[in-house]
């Protein structure tokens, strides 16, 4: 990591500055291509080394087995080299997730995470916390094989990271691997394998585990097994684990859950006789001079990351467990919790969030580094937000403790086996229009864009805050359009509803059905199914208690070229308020590039030519809102493509090689030391268009085939 008191600070603010300027003249400056062939044409120029981190880097991969949630903390070192204000501008941290489930090299793309990010005038580091839901390629019943995948995450500023490609070479980033545990399946079949224990030779016929044999012939299995008691209820005694662990593990960490349940009820703590028979054997002058030695202990877990998910209102905490065994049990049982207690100072002291916990267990493989877990709570930042523009600050501390809940409202608490951490974190302002402590509902995203990077007079929209869909250029939508909003300060039993004007339709309210899902305090998501009423009004359910996950309010399939004008209202059985920033206007793009591509030398399309010879062609890529197009050939085997004598083999918008509405043109395939082959040459275009809230580019092309033969 480089060390901000060793590097040229100027320089590398200038590099930041000019990076895309410096891209675009060479896509090699930063020596980060991989094509050879590209490579060869452009010379690398400048390696940043470890100031890759300088502005950005990945501090902690965190998972969550219960809710199958996948995050990676990302700490942002700069006050500047973000593009912009709240306001205004700003840029954008990619994080692409892989997962390599059989530890064997292959990686599997879970997909990607994104944050917006701005320049602002703090000298701390942030600490922002990113995520995806996994849908886990392999999982085990619990008496199996424990399924511990590696993850790799890949943090690239302003430049997505490639879908498919583990080894993405970022400009400016960073890249980081863990290890962690993947529930073990509920499936019927586990606990009819877990009843069998004592018939070792029986064995199931692979096709038993399949889920259609299970759901097509055994619709009432659950009812004929259910005398097999829960695997979640199994619990072990203390004195069963000190059996079990020996002298590997302390025998007041194997005491401390009875100890703390003795602990609730003072009169039965005094009673000597009923410890020592929950706790036989065990040395409890030991046991109680540890616990009163009030010192961290990390030998088995460690807390490592606290973070803010500034968009979804979460705290987080990412847990690294050191060791084999030593947390009550192994996945078949309840094991061991890990607790870790939030606070948050906002400038005038330590304010306690709330604890939550995650179960942990003895997991006999255990890799080298551990694995790592993620606790999240759900917040409410609202009271603490600043009027638009103004970003706040604050310092998040999380308190680690095993299998004992922390005392509430204790920042200084110190756990037997457990440490804390500590981070800032980005306060979000109040979107514009909204005064603090006056309700009023906003419709802040549609289609993945801040309405204010909407055109209204257009429709079109182009990246220009932060937390709007990277890349988007004068573009259309099309598909479904995700509708991100907020009642702020809201009292209870609010309602809500969308207001949709169609092209060429009067305005009326959006009846669809629509899917919120809610998270509670205990970060535990739940989806509702809502129906709206005749006028389109839909409950609020947000509440103290409860976050709707990623402000996500509706959905809106938008597939009907033309204007579409969505605003938002709520009301309180009284008042009606409307969004204080009007409505948003999108221009609907149904249709992909028409495109077109043909060898024009020799034979034409599906020709045989002599390798070695040049083969020129024409091409077109015409379309209302034209993003770009690239021309290949496959297989790859060194054929290079010369678009328009430019010397590169793609046109692009957003490069100002392509016009708005596309272009027809010619291209040259040089095949000089290319082998004989069969061999396509392709088009393939994209446009401008954001697509279901989360791409850009409706897709589209053509191919045409030849052979290469030996002169």
């Amino acid at each position: 990591m480089a060390n901000k008191s060793t590097i040229d600070h100027d320089k590398l603010v200038q590099l930041r500055k000019q990076t895309p300027l410096l891209l675009l003249q060479n896509p090699n400056y930063f020596g980060t291509l991989t094509d050879k062939v590209i490579a060869k044409k452009f010379e690398p120029v400048l390696d940043l080394g470890s100031s890759k981190q300088y502005y950005e880097e990945l501090e902690c991969i965190d998972y969550k087995p219960e809710t199958a949630r996948l995050g990676a903390v990302i700490r942002i070192k700069q006050s500047g080299g973000y593009g912009g204000t709240p306001c205004i501008g700003g840029s954008r941290e990619y994080i692409r997730f892989f997962v390599d489930y059989d530890n064997n090299g292959t990686w599997t793309d879970e997909g990607l995470a994104e944050l917006g990010v701005y320049d602002h005038s703090f000298t701390d580091d942030l600490c922002y916390h990113v995520e995806i839901n996994l849908s886990p390629d392999k999982v085990s019943c619990c008496r199996s094989k424990a399924v511990l995948p590696k993850v790799r995450a890949i943090l690239s500023w302003n430049i997505v990271p490639t879908a498919g490609d583990p080894n993405f070479p970022f400009v400016w980033g960073d890249v980081r691997e863990a290890f962690i545990q993947i529930q073990p399946s509920n499936s019927i079949w586990c606990y009819i394998l877990s009843s069998l224990d004592k018939y070792p030779n029986f064995k199931l016929a692979p096709e038993f585990y399949k889920p259609e044999f299970e759901k097509q012939f055994l619709p009432d299995l659950k009812e004929k097994v259910k005398f097999v008691k829960p695997l979640t209820e199994l619990t072990t005694s203390a004195a069963d684990l000190k059996k079990v662990y020996g002298a590997e593990v302390q025998e007041a960490r194997i005491a401390l859950k009875a100890i703390h349940e003795l602990s609730l009820n003072n009169a039965t703590l005094n009673n000597n006789s009923i410890i020592s028979t929950l706790l036989p054997n065990f040395n409890l002058v030991e046991i109680f001079d540890v616990y009163a030695k009030s010192k961290f202990n990390t030998d088995y877990e460690e807390l490592h990351c606290v973070s803010l998910n500034r968009d979804m209102d979460t705290l987080h905490a990412s847990i690294q467990i050191k060791r084999k065994s030593g947390y009550n049990g192994d996945l078949c049982s309840n094991g061991g919790r890990e607790y870790v207690a939030f606070y948050m100072d906002f400038g005038t002291g330590w304010e306690y969030m709330g604890t939550q916990f995650t179960a942990v267990h003895d997991i006999p493989d255990n890799p080298a580094g551990g694995l790592w877990y993620n606790v999240s709570l759900g917040i409410k930042l609202d009271a603490h937000r600043k009027q638009w523009c103004q970003v706040g600050k604050a310092k998040v501390k999380g308190i680690l403790s095993y299998n004992l809940v922390p005392a509430p409202n204790d920042p200084e608490f110190v756990a037997p086996w457990g440490d804390w951490e500590e981070c800032n974190v980005e306060v979000k302002p109040l979107p514009k229009g909204v005064t603090s402590g006056l309700t009023s509902v906003v419709l802040e995203k549609a289609g993945g864009m801040v309405v204010a990077d909407i055109n209204d007079g257009t429709g079109l929209a182009t990246t220009g805050s932060a937390g709007s869909l990277g890349g988007a250029l004068n573009s259309p939508f099309y598909g479904i359009i995700e509708l991100i909003g907020h009642i702020f300060y809201a009292v209870p039993g609010m309602e809500y509803r969308f207001l949709v004007t169609r092209p060429g339709e009067t305005e009326r309210p959006l009846l669809d059905q629509q899917t919120i899902t809610t998270a509670n305090s205990g970060g535990a998501f739940t989806d509702h199914a809502l129906d709206p009423d005749s006028d389109g009004w839909i409950p609020y359910l947000e509440n103290a208690s409860v976050n709707i996950v990623g402000g996500l309010l509706g959905r809106y399939g938008a597939y009907v070229p033309g204007k579409h004008v969505i605003r938002i209202q709520a009301r309180d059985g009284i008042i009606i308020y409307d969004d204080p920033n009007g409505s948003v206007t999108l221009l609907i793009d149904d249709k992909a590039p028409d495109v077109s591509i043909h060898i024009v030398t020799g034979g034409g399309d599906c020709a045989d030519f002599n390798s070695g010879t040049d083969i020129s062609g024409t091409y077109s890529m015409l379309d209302d809102h034209a993003g770009s197009f690239s021309i290949s050939v496959t297989p790859n085997k060194g054929a290079v493509v010369d678009v328009d004598g430019t010397g590169g083999n793609s046109l692009s918008y957003a490069g100002s090689t392509l016009p708005p509405t596309g272009k027809t043109g010619t291209f040259v395939i040089h095949t000089a030391g290319v082998p004989k082959c069969g061999y396509n040459v392709r088009i393939d275009a994209w446009d401008r268009t954001i697509y279901n809230s989360h791409g850009i580019g409706l897709h589209n092309n053509d191919i045409q085939g030849f052979c290469l033969r030996t002169p």
